[in-house]
C-alpha cells in the first residue's frame, strides 16, 4: 500500500470516529454545553488549522511521496514523469565534470550531496506539518493563559464568603471554557502527530530504497572517461 492509499485509509478512519461523536450525542452535547461565542470562535479557529494542516499539506506530501514511489518502482523503464527522484537522476547523469568542479576525490562526497537534497525535499512537507501541531500547542496554552488572566482580572478581591464562592466559580467557569478550546487543540495535534509519524515513516522509507540507486550515480563521477555509464 503506498503513501497516498494509507492517507486515505486513515482519513477514513477519522471520518467513522467523527460520525460516532455525531451518532452518539457527544458533538450535541458540546455545541449545547458551551454556546460563547467566544469559544466557539476559538474552538472554529483551531480546526481551521487542522484542516488546512491535514487536508492542505498532508494531502500535498502524500501524493508526492506516491508519485515518488511510482517513479523509483519504475525507474528501470525510464518513466517520463516528473518527480524529486528523477529529478535528482537527472541532474546527476552527467556529472563527472561537476565531481572534479567540488574537487571531489571519490564518490562519497557527490553521493551525500544527493542523498541530502533527496532527504530535504521528501521531508520539507512533513516539517511544515510538525511546525503547525507545534504551533496548536502553544495555542492550547495561550487559551488557557488567557481565560486564567481574564477571569482574575474581570473579578474583584472577595471580601466575605458569597463573594469568594461566585469568584471561584467563576475561576472554574472560565478553566472549563478554555480547556474546551484546548481540547480542540490537543485532539488535533494527536492526529497531526500520526499522520505525520506515518508520512516520515513513508519518506524514510522512499529514502532508504533510494540510497542504491544515488550511489550509482555519484560513482559516475569517480570514473575516468567521459562515455560510457551502466546505471
Amino acid at each position: 500500500m503506498n503513501t497516498y492509499a494509507r492517507y486515505w485509509l486513515f482519513t477514513a478512519l477519522l471520518l467513522c470516529g467523527v460520525v460516532y461523536l455525531i451518532w452518539s450525542g457527544t458533538a450535541a452535547w458540546g455545541i449545547a454545553k458551551f454556546p460563547e461565542p467566544a469559544v466557539r470562535g476559538a474552538v472554529a479557529f483551531v480546526l481551521a488549522i487542522f484542516f488546512y494542516t491535514y487536508g492542505y499539506e498532508g494531502h500535498r506530501v502524500a501524493r508526492m511521496l506516491a508519485r515518488n514511489e511510482r517513479a523509483l518502482q519504475r525507474l528501470a523503464l525510464y518513466v517520463q514523469g516528473r518527480s524529486e527522484v528523477e529529478d535528482i537522476f537527472l541532474k546527476t547523469s552527467n556529472l563527472r565534470g561537476q565531481g572534479a568542479s567540488v574537487g571531489q576525490t571519490d564518490f562519497s562526497t557527490l553521493y551525500y550531496r544527493q542523498k541530502d537534497g533527496l532527504e530535504d525535499m521528501l521531508t520539507v512537507g512533513i516539517d511544515r506539518i510538525e511546525t503547525y501541531r507545534n504551533g496548536l500547542f502553544l495555542l492550547g496554552l495561550a487559551f488557557t493563559a488567557a481565560a486564567i488572566v481574564a477571569a482574575f482580572a474581570a473579578q474583584m478581591i472577595p471580601t466575605n464568603s458569597e463573594e469568594a464562592r461566585l469568584y471561584s466559580f467563576t475561576i472554574i467557569k472560565a478553566l472549563g471554557l478554555s480547556y474546551t478550546a484546548t481540547l480542540a487543540c490537543l485532539s488535533s495535534m494527536v492526529v497531526l502527530y500520526v499522520l505525520g509519524s506515518m508520512l516520515r515513516a513513508q519518506a524514510e522509507r522512499l529514502i532508504a530504497a533510494s540510497s542504491e540507486w544515488l550511489y550509482r550515480i555519484a560513482m559516475m563521477a569517480d570514473r575516468p572517461g567521459r562515455g560510457e555509464v551502466d546505471v
